[in-house]
């Protein structure tokens, strides 16, 4: 892998972000959950898009091959080209919706479609659907597929928090999906796994170029890029469940990582749906809004993130390695099933804590 095409990624996103400042693409406050002062440009998802495309184009031509065997490589290894084709739709999803708006209802109907045709894409129309087990899988990562590359769009509401958490959640994964390259025998290279592998240090080095403009305020970076990332890191995702420890353990892996999102996306519609409210309706009421509310500046919510994306990243392959060390057969319910349950608790108590804590001081008097 070439660094400089690494460095490059940052270096292309931070100047075509500056050309994305300067497009008549503005998100307007609203009064509601939109609580900016002025109009601020969006979509700037499609800087990062940009860079990432211009970044492959260069890795794929100085992949070695000769241009007929790069596209036989590339396509018939199916999971690369979707990887590369089918993030695209979400990205064009988004950007339409920064463009001239889009109904919720609508957005997401489209949102699934997709999920399940990229599911049934990566998976090169193998799984079984004829059969209960089959097409629970593939069910069950259609849906997983749709709430990850939601629940980025949910949590872009504060500077830097959702790219900069989607950036560490990408490079996490450089780890399951270089081992699944290893082998101990002759074999032949598999070019879809090494781009997947350069795409986790890729995007991430791009969104640094991105958050230079967007922790100042001055550029969002919109459904374009909140939908883009977040189906870029659940394709990547279901990339690694297959490529080194046994699926049913990477799950957890997986699971682990995005923590910091389902937690407070989970308790935050799921309280709202108990209370009778329409969990399609544009809301403040995230913990990570709470404390914006209560005074907190955009940069510390988003450091706190930060940190909460990285201790569970750490506690995934400390769960792994645990995995891997005292488990003679693969099996899901072990360390890295309890890791995961583990945090899962203590992020809910942490939340309904902060729920509790902000209520109590709204509803004192004076």
């Amino acid at each position: 892998m070439n660094p400089l095409l690494v460095v490059a990624a940052a270096v292309l996103s931070f100047l075509l972000c500056w050309g994305v400042i300067h497009l008549p693409l503005k998100d307007a406050p609203d009064g509601d959950r939109k609580t900016q002062k002025a109009p601020v440009p969006t979509a700037g998802g499609l800087g990062i898009a940009v860079a990432i495309a211009m970044v492959s184009a260069v890795f794929l031509l100085n992949a070695g091959f000769t241009f007929g065997e790069l596209v036989a490589r590339f396509v018939g290894q199916g999971d690369g080209a979707v990887l590369a084709v089918a993030v695209c739709v979400p990205i064009l999803i988004g950007f339409f919706d920064d463009w001239r708006g889009m109904p919720a209802l609508v957005k997401l109907v489209l949102l699934f479609g997709w999920c399940m045709g990229a599911v049934w894409a990566i998976s090169d129309g193998t799984t079984p659907l004829e059969t209960v087990a089959g097409f629970a899988v593939f069910a069950a990562m259609a849906f997983a597929l749709f709430v990850l590359t939601n629940a980025a769009n949910f949590m872009d509401g504060s500077n830097g928090l959702a790219v900069g958490c989607l950036a560490i959640m990408i490079l996490a994964l450089f780890g399951p999906l270089s081992l699944g390259q290893w082998c101990w025998d002759n074999c032949s290279r598999h070019f879809a796994a090494e781009y997947a592998v350069f795409l986790t240090v890729a995007i991430p080095s791009a969104c640094l170029g991105f958050l230079a403009w967007n922790i100042p305020g001055r550029l969002y970076v919109g459904d374009t890029g909140a939908l883009g990332l977040g189906a870029a890191f659940g394709l990547l995702s279901i990339r690694a469940l297959d490529s080194w420890a046994p699926p049913q353990i990477m799950v957890w892996f997986v699971l682990t990582l995005a923590l910091p999102f389902l937690v407070d996306v989970g308790m935050t519609l799921g309280l709202r749906s108990l209370q009778g409210k329409n969990i399609l309706r544009a809301h403040t009421e995230h913990a990570y809004q709470g404390l914006i509310a209560s005074g907190w500046r955009h940069w510390q919510v988003a450091w706190l993130w930060w940190g909460f994306t990285l201790f569970c990243a750490f506690s995934a392959y400390g769960g792994l390695y645990l995995q891997i060390q005292v488990a003679s057969s693969p099996n899901a319910i072990g360390p890295s099933f309890w890791v995961f349950v583990a945090l899962a608790l203590t992020g809910a108590v942490i939340w309904t804590g902060h729920r509790f804590v902000l209520l109590k001081r709204v509803s004192a008097p004076g």
